[in-house]
């Protein structure tokens, strides 16, 4: 069995098995046993020395399923340390890559707000200490759950990458994927045993952390910065592999709203070749039904926001000044004929 697969199975059935009773539902079991399985079989030389833990509840389902992979030397436990995981999102419209902090302990002994400027200092420190780190996106996740422990894993990330339900990699990206987020675990296990083994952290982590661009500006540049008029709506960032292209799209945003909200990566797959990869298409499976894509809903998002006012007939647009900026990255372009997918939007 592959990731792919087992990926494929599990959204195949969720609508319908998670509305069932979670005792011995077969998705619950599925994910604990199948995919764990077909996680342990696709990396069995870096994953051996790992325990491997799934859950889709206990006694009740989990808003969010997960599967995280630990390393013993660093946390025993998904409430602390740090570790990869995957998180289902709670819709079950996709899959999140993550390497994640725990946070319950923290929480418990050092009480959010502190936790929290703990899990930015690790953050940062590990984005300084380890450069394949940065290929991987650090902005706001969306598990589709408004739970408390759901909403921790969004602040508690360090870097992720977003597998949609309905458009999943090859199994040769699912696994590289893997891969490299064990070896980025692998460079930090060193880290974390001098630096983090206790929730102190030294004055020399703090300065370099502190090294690192904030994520967020002053509110008066903030409040100004999407005022700036841009001098194209579309712009090509050519550049080798690893230069920061996606990077700084991502934080052009942030300087608007640090959560990105209106801030949306899409990867484009080798396999694409009409404008239905981009823009959705009619479903007839059961009855006549439009399929919206990720970037169509994000378009209508920033279409609302530019709105003043709607009648059934007509509608009025903000002045310009005032209409937010929204950031949409098409990651990898080259990787499929831009003029069989792209050329309708554009």
């Amino acid at each position: 069995m592959t990731i792919q697969s087992a990926l494929q199975h599990i959204f195949s059935v969720w609508q319908v098995e998670k509305n069932k009773p979670f005792a011995k539902n077969s998705l619950a079991n599925y994910i604990t046993t199948d995919f764990k399985n077909a996680i342990t079989a696709s990396s069995p030389q870096q994953i051996e020395n790992y325990k491997i833990a799934a859950s889709a509840g206990k006694g009740a389902w989990a808003d969010v399923p997960w599967l995280s992979i630990l390393n013993e030397k660093i946390t025993n436990t998904t409430s602390d340390g740090i570790y990869p995981a995957y998180l289902f999102c709670a819709d079950g419209s996709g899959v999140y890559l993550n390497l994640m902090l725990g946070t319950e302990v923290p929480q418990e002994k050092l009480g959010k707000p502190a936790a929290r400027r703990r899990a930015t200092t690790i953050t940062n420190y590990l984005y300084h200490e380890i450069e394949k780190l940065h290929s991987w996106d650090d902005g706001a996740m969306d598990l589709k759950s408004q739970a408390s422990r759901a909403r921790s894993y969004e602040y508690a990330k360090i870097g992720w990458k977003f597998y949609p339900a309905s458009n999943l990699p090859s199994e040769d990206e699912l696994q590289a994927d893997l891969h490299e987020i064990l070896d980025i675990y692998a460079q930090i296990e060193p880290l974390w045993v001098k630096e983090f083994a206790t929730l102190e952290i030294s004055e020399e982590v703090q300065k370099i952390a502190a090294q690192i661009p904030p994520k967020s500006v002053p509110q008066i540049s903030a409040n100004t910065m999407h005022k700036i008029n841009l001098p194209k709506p579309f712009l090509l960032l050519a550049g080798i592999s690893g230069t920061g292209k996606s990077r700084f799209v991502r934080e052009q945003a942030r300087v608007v709203d640090p959560d990105l909200n209106n801030f949306l990566l899409i990867p484009v797959r080798p396999d694409w070749h009409e404008p239905s990869d981009l823009m959705g298409y009619v479903s007839r499976i059961n009855g006549e039904e439009y399929v919206a894509t990720d970037f169509l809903k994000f378009i209508v998002k920033a279409w609302l926001a530019a709105v003043a006012s709607s009648e059934k007939d007509s509608y009025q647009l903000k002045p310009l000044a005032d209409i937010p900026s929204y950031w949409l990255c098409l990651d990898e372009m080259n990787l499929a004929p831009v003029e069989q997918y792209f050329a309708v939007s554009t």
